[in-house]
């Protein structure tokens, strides 16, 4: 798992120094701090999911004792990690390449590499000669420049900057972090801070994406520091300085291959002490003859950074002077009169909004006004990373095979919109916290050109495959019914034939001619294609004829109503057994009376309540996906028919929640 590497990451620094006797001033122990009460929340998350990954051993801090440990007026919860801890960086990168000379390693210094052409060897040129290797690292990170464009989209240069201050008492050191340990706030442009070997504050932060460095390092990151640590307002600083790290999308390290021998791993995003030698052990076990590690980092999807070339830096100015601001409303650097101001009432999960774009994470609950905000389901941050996702929800709006009234294609949309009120509270009836056990994001919508229809089923199938791929499982939010089809094929491409449970006015199994995009026909197809099995499948509440069952388990509205909803759920859990199975509602399968915004509506069908009813008897289906369809937000009245789907789509993941229990 990428947790015990990491951890694996930091024992081998530790290994390193105490085998090659670097010295290095290392010292134990790492504290998160936070400066608002929500921070004391999300550290609280960050410790919990600390622990479900098997890390424990953290320390939750709040009150006075926070002020005892790091003597800043500003912090008010703390997360102590006694196995993290710092070191004096340059001298340890001293010490390993001592102990690589001394191995025999030949270091080649101020040479950069022009060019690098692949091939067994591969040539690595410099202005002032050429070496051939049987393998190649690139290594170059932030200053990797263009010499491999392909690579440099994938990371952003950013400068930091630190200063130190004159060497102070040990008694006043040891005064402003009581057990020597390294800080960093938890903001998103944050600062950090550690005590050096000889006593000296040690003051990190502030950002640049210009590659210019500020005009006066000293003074701006002494009056940061002096806005921390208010008593060393008297202490002089005497160095100053600042570099690039290169920080990925999803804030991962980016390791892969350009060839079968030439490696690269950059993009550590801060992390570059433990994580670069744990990328030089990944890439020597592989050469070695054992992938099976660094394959881990290299299915890890990485973006490329929007704007291309000359306009991702502007972009990502404007992005972090958003993130900056949202940190200074938060209380971070007011100045005081305006700082006592608001802190006088905490607005608790209100204080910050959007959470559709300013989550910081993928777990949590997400809190507020029903009526405002960027709309996402249930509030989920907007990701494309899929890094420890569970679920991912996704729209696809798609609605060229509707055979009576269109406008399914605007049904993402409406859902999304239903599903801010749903987003405040736990799970009723069960309380479950849906959201603390499930990693959730809104993947957002698959992008495809509707006027090229035959194309359309392809690029469903493989955004699904996409998805899959990285171990997380979907919620497809349609789009009309013919979405299911190749949804289908793409969850059994993975799982292996499905069993089905499909809610409909409709049974949606009309035989037809293979070529043909119609949302009546396609679990015929699938059926006949092998991708579900029809005898372990149970089709619910259909009320339209169909002569030809083709081996699926019809249980019709009359004989819904008749058996109620316990009955019923025992019936499909009979139907299924032990087999893998895959949900597909179509919102028709409610009455209109409940649902009259879809494009086909019937009467006599179930009940909001009867549908929720049966679907929390499915707890026990091993369910490896879902679609929610047809939702026609122009016909609907007063939204009823989306509250409808994202409340079932929530039910889903709650029986999804209760397997994690």
């Amino acid at each position: 798992k990428l947790s015990d590497m990491a951890v694996e990451a930091v024992a081998d620094v530790k290994a390193r120094v105490a085998a090659h006797d670097i010295a290095c001033d290392l010292a134990d122990g790492h504290y998160h701090v936070g400066l608002k009460p929500r921070h004391a929340r999300e550290l609280a998350r960050w410790q919990a999911a600390l622990e479900a990954v098997g890390y424990g051993g953290c320390t939750l801090i709040t009150g006075p004792e926070v002020v005892e440990r790091v003597a800043s007026p500003l912090y008010t919860s703390a997360l102590y990690d006694p196995r993290g801890g710092h070191l004096h960086p340059l001298n340890y990168t001293l010490g390993l390449a001592a102990a690589a000379a001394k191995a025999g390693v030949t270091l080649y210094e101020d040479s950069p590499v022009t060019r690098l052409i692949d091939g067994t060897p591969a040539r690595v040129e410099t202005a002032n000669g050429a070496i051939t290797a049987d393998y190649v690292i690139v290594a170059a990170n932030a200053y990797l420049g263009r010499l491999i464009p392909d690579l440099a989209g994938t990371i952003m240069p950013v400068g930091t900057y630190i200063a130190a201050t004159e060497p102070l008492s040990e008694n006043r050191a040891r005064g402003l972090i009581r057990d020597n340990a390294a800080v960093a706030d938890i903001n998103f442009v944050l600062d950090y801070f550690r005590l050096s070997g000889d006593h000296r504050m040690l003051f990190g932060g502030r950002v640049s994406y210009s590659r210019r460095d500020p005009d006066n390092i000293a003074a701006a990151m002494g009056n940061s520091m002096v806005r921390v640590f208010p008593q060393l307002a008297d202490a002089r600083v005497t160095h100053a300085w600042g570099g690039f790290v290169a920080i990925t999308v999803n804030r991962l390290p980016h390791l892969g291959r350009l060839s079968a021998n030439c490696f690269f791993a950059h993009g550590f995003s801060g992390q570059g002490v433990a994580l670069t030698g744990m990328a030089g052990k990944l890439i020597a076990e592989t050469v070695a003859g054992t992938a099976e590690r660094f394959d881990v980092f290299g299915r890890i999807a990485h973006r490329r950074f929007p704007g291309g070339r000359w306009l991702r830096t502007p972009a990502l100015v404007l992005a972090m002077a958003y993130y900056r601001l949202r940190d200074l409303l938060a209380g971070r650097a007011l100045p005081p009169p305006l700082q006592e101001r608001a802190t006088v009432s905490d607005l608790g999960e209100f204080e910050t909004g959007d959470h559709a774009f300013t989550a910081s994470e993928t777990r949590g609950r997400r809190t507020e006004p029903m009526y405002s905000g960027a709309l996402s389901f249930m509030r989920r941050r907007y990701s494309r990373d899929l890094a420890g996702v569970d679920v991912a929800i996704t729209g696809i709006p798609f609605d060229l095979a509707t055979s009576h009234r269109p406008g399914a294609r605007f049904g993402p949309q409406a859902i999304r919109r239903a599903s801010a009120n749903l987003a405040w509270a736990p799970h009723f009836p069960t309380g479950i916290e849906v959201f603390e056990r499930l990693a959730v994001v809104d993947y957002g919508d698959l992008v495809f050109d509707p006027g090229r229809p035959a194309e359309i089923p392809a690029r469903i199938e493989a955004h699904a495959a996409h998805i899959l791929a990285a171990g997380s499982s979907m919620v497809s939010l349609g789009g009309d019914h013919f979405i299911a089809g190749p949804l289908l094929a793409a969850h059994a491409a993975v799982h292996g034939p499905l069993a089905l449970v499909h809610f409909d006015a409709h049974s949606d199994s009309w035989t037809d001619d293979a070529d043909r995009v119609d949302h009546g026909t396609m679990f015929y197809h699938a059926a006949k294609a092998g991708v579900i099995d029809p005898a372990a499948s149970a089709q619910v509440g259909i009320r339209t004829f169909n002569p030809d069952r083709h081996g699926f388990n019809i249980i019709d509205a009359p004989a819904v109503h008749s058996l109620g909803p316990a009955a019923l759920a025992a019936r499909i859990l009979e139907i299924v057994g032990g087999r893998k199975a895959y949900l597909s509602f179509d919102i028709d399968g409610l009455d209109p009376a409940f649902a009259p915004g879809t494009g086909t509506p019937v009467v006599g069908g179930l009940s909001t309540a009867q549908a929720l009813a049966i679907l929390r008897g499915l707890g026990a289906i091993d369910w490896v996906g879902m679609d929610l369809v047809e939702v026609a937000p122009a016909y609907d009245v007063s939204d009823i028919t989306a509250l409808a789907a994202a409340t079932l789509v929530f039910e889903y993941l709650a029986l999804l929640a209760g397997r994690r229990a």
